[in-house]
C-alpha cells in the first residue's frame, strides 16, 4: 500500500515569540490542558481547568526560574501597568470562545501590528465602543461614514486607515465563515486543532515568531479575504484566545 501522507506540525511544538518579535508583546507560555470539543465544555468548567493545570504566576516566570523572580512579560512593561499585568495574569492562556471575542481579538493582534500590546490594551475599551462591542454584523455593515468616525480624534483607537478597512473587510469574511462553519469560534478553533495545547517551553530565547500551524492559520484566512492576519499576528492571536 501507498505511504501515509505526512503528518501535519505537531501543535505541541508551539510555543511563544522570542523578544526580536518586539511588536507581538511577548506573553506566557499557556496553562490550558486539552479538552473536550470546545461547545462541551462551559465558559466556569474552562477557566478551572486553565486554573488548576499550573498556577499563572509560576506560568509567568522568565526563564522558568525559582519563584522570586519577576513575571517575564516584566521586561516588556514597568510594574505600575496594572492593566496590562491584570491581562497576563487573569485572561492570557485562559482558553476563550465566542464569536465576538475572536473577532475582538483578531482585531486587537491585528491592529497591534507594528505597535506595541501595552498601547492597545491602553486602547481597548476604546476599540469594545467604536466598533459597537464587536458585533460582527454590524461592522461588516459599516460604510464610509462609520470609517469617518472611526479616524476621528474621538474614537479613541489607533488611527490606521488601512486596519480600520481590514478589520470591516474581516467582519465581512466572518459573516461568510459563519455560514460555512456555523460560527467564527469553530472554524479558529478548527484550524489549531480543536483543543488548547500546553507546550512545555520554558524559555523566551528558544522560542520562534511563527510556526507551521500559524503559517497554515494565516494563509486559510488570507485565502478567504481576511487582512493583517500574517503568522506572527496569528500566532499572537493563538496565545491570546488560545488555541496555544
Amino acid at each position: 500500500p501507498p505511504p501515509p501522507p505526512p503528518s501535519p506540525p505537531p501543535a505541541s511544538a508551539l510555543a511563544f515569540p522570542p523578544p526580536a518579535a518586539a511588536h507581538v508583546a511577548l506573553r506566557a507560555v499557556s496553562a490550558t490542558p486539552p479538552s473536550l470539543h470546545p461547545a462541551a465544555v462551559s465558559n466556569q468548567a474552562r477557566r478551572a481547568s486553565s486554573s488548576a493545570a499550573m498556577p499563572p504566576k509560576k506560568a509567568a516566570k522568565a526563564e522558568g526560574g525559582g519563584g522570586g523572580e519577576e513575571p517575564w512579560y516584566r521586561k516588556f512593561v514597568s510594574a505600575d501597568n496594572k492593566e496590562y499585568e491584570r491581562y497576563m495574569e487573569e485572561e492570557w492562556g485562559f482558553e476563550q470562545h465566542g464569536d465576538e471575542k475572536m473577532f475582538e481579538m483578531l482585531t486587537l493582534e491585528g491592529a497591534q501590528a507594528g505597535l506595541s500590546w501595552s498601547t492597545i490594551l491602553k486602547k481597548r475599551e476604546d476599540y469594545r465602543r467604536s466598533f459597537h462591542g464587536f458585533d460582527i454584523k454590524k461592522v461588516a455593515g459599516y460604510g464610509p461614514k462609520d470609517v469617518e468616525r472611526l479616524l476621528s480624534e474621538d474614537s479613541g483607537i489607533v488611527r490606521n486607515k488601512a486596519k480600520i478597512l481590514a478589520t470591516i473587510g474581516n467582519a465581512q469574511a466572518a459573516l461568510i465563515v459563519q455560514g460555512e462553519f456555523g460560527s467564527l469560534d469553530d472554524y479558529l478553533w478548527g484550524l489549531a486543532g480543536g483543543a488548547p495545547v500546553l507546550t512545555g517551553v520554558r524559555s523566551v530565547s528558544d522560542c520562534p515568531c511563527t510556526t507551521g500551524v500559524s503559517e497554515a492559520m494565516s494563509k486559510d484566512l488570507k485565502a478567504r479575504g481576511f487582512k493583517f492576519v500574517g503568522p506572527t499576528i496569528m500566532y499572537a492571536f493563538m496565545q491570546a484566545a488560545p488555541p496555544l
